[in-house]
Protein backbone atom coordinates (compact mmCIF):
# COMPACT_ATOMS: atom_id res chain seq x y z
CA UNK A 1 0.00 0.00 0.00
CA UNK A 2 2.82 2.38 0.75
CA UNK A 3 4.52 2.04 -2.19
CA UNK A 4 1.30 2.60 -4.31
CA UNK A 5 0.59 5.97 -2.28
CA UNK A 6 4.17 6.71 -2.51
CA UNK A 7 3.87 7.78 -6.45
CA UNK A 8 1.07 10.50 -5.49
CA UNK A 9 3.44 11.76 -2.58
CA UNK A 10 5.81 14.98 -3.21
CA UNK A 11 9.33 14.11 -2.94
CA UNK A 12 11.14 15.12 -0.21
CA UNK A 13 14.97 13.72 0.81
CA UNK A 14 13.12 12.59 4.14
CA UNK A 15 9.86 11.44 3.19
CA UNK A 16 7.87 11.64 6.81
CA UNK A 17 4.12 10.91 5.78
CA UNK A 18 5.59 8.06 3.85
CA UNK A 19 7.55 6.75 6.47
CA UNK A 20 5.00 6.83 9.12
CA UNK A 21 2.26 5.28 6.92
CA UNK A 22 5.50 2.44 6.25
CA UNK A 23 5.90 1.81 10.05
CA UNK A 24 1.79 1.78 11.10
CA UNK A 25 1.19 -0.51 8.22
CA UNK A 26 4.07 -2.48 9.31
CA UNK A 27 3.30 -2.68 12.57
CA UNK A 28 -0.47 -3.63 11.94
CA UNK A 29 0.93 -6.86 9.86
CA UNK A 30 3.49 -7.73 12.76
CA UNK A 31 1.28 -7.40 15.51
CA UNK A 32 -2.04 -6.77 14.70
CA UNK A 33 -4.69 -3.63 14.29
CA UNK A 34 -5.62 -3.78 18.09
CA UNK A 35 -2.13 -3.71 19.18
CA UNK A 36 -1.95 -0.72 16.73
CA UNK A 37 -4.75 0.95 18.50
CA UNK A 38 -3.30 0.08 21.97
CA UNK A 39 0.12 1.84 20.91
CA UNK A 40 -1.38 4.78 19.50
CA UNK A 41 -3.25 5.02 23.20
CA UNK A 42 -0.20 4.72 24.62
CA UNK A 43 1.47 7.78 22.68
CA UNK A 44 -2.04 9.59 23.40
CA UNK A 45 -1.84 9.04 26.86
CA UNK A 46 2.17 9.90 26.73
CA UNK A 47 1.40 13.25 25.15
CA UNK A 48 -0.69 14.12 28.11
CA UNK A 49 1.44 13.33 30.78
CA UNK A 50 4.19 15.18 28.80
CA UNK A 51 1.90 18.43 28.59
CA UNK A 52 1.97 18.52 32.40
CA UNK A 53 5.72 18.36 32.80
CA UNK A 54 5.81 21.16 30.71
CA UNK A 55 3.08 22.94 32.02
CA UNK A 56 5.37 22.73 34.84
CA UNK A 57 8.18 23.85 33.71
CA UNK A 58 6.27 27.11 31.63
CA UNK A 59 5.04 27.54 35.56
CA UNK A 60 8.72 27.48 37.35
CA UNK A 61 9.74 29.62 34.37
CA UNK A 62 7.25 32.24 34.85
CA UNK A 63 8.01 32.39 38.71
CA UNK A 64 11.34 32.12 38.58
CA UNK A 65 12.18 34.17 35.44
CA UNK A 66 14.73 31.02 34.11
CA UNK A 67 13.60 30.24 30.67
CA UNK A 68 13.69 26.15 30.19
CA UNK A 69 14.97 25.79 26.94
CA UNK A 70 15.17 22.62 26.69
CA UNK A 71 11.84 22.32 27.60
CA UNK A 72 10.84 24.80 25.08
CA UNK A 73 12.02 22.82 21.78
CA UNK A 74 10.66 19.66 23.31
CA UNK A 75 7.17 21.66 23.37
CA UNK A 76 7.92 22.97 20.39
CA UNK A 77 8.56 19.63 18.58
CA UNK A 78 5.89 17.87 19.87
CA UNK A 79 3.19 20.40 19.25
CA UNK A 80 4.32 19.58 15.37
CA UNK A 81 5.10 15.55 15.47
CA UNK A 82 2.25 14.95 17.75
CA UNK A 83 -0.55 16.26 15.27
CA UNK A 84 1.21 15.04 12.37
CA UNK A 85 1.46 11.22 13.59
CA UNK A 86 -2.08 11.73 14.82
CA UNK A 87 -3.36 12.65 11.13
CA UNK A 88 -0.96 10.09 9.50
CA UNK A 89 -2.91 7.33 12.38
CA UNK A 90 -6.28 8.63 11.21
CA UNK A 91 -5.57 8.59 7.53
CA UNK A 92 -4.62 5.25 7.73
CA UNK A 93 -6.94 3.97 10.05
CA UNK A 94 -9.81 5.53 7.47
CA UNK A 95 -7.52 3.90 4.53
CA UNK A 96 -8.35 0.21 6.30
CA UNK A 97 -11.88 0.99 6.90
CA UNK A 98 -12.39 1.92 2.63
CA UNK A 99 -10.45 -0.95 1.89
CA UNK A 100 -11.90 -3.45 4.02
CA UNK A 101 -15.04 -2.42 1.52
Amino acid sequence: MTERWARGLVHHPFPIALESLRFNWGYMKEHGVRAFYEMTARYVSDLADSNTRWREAFEAERATGVIDRITTVEADLVSEEAPMHCDICQKTITALLYLAG
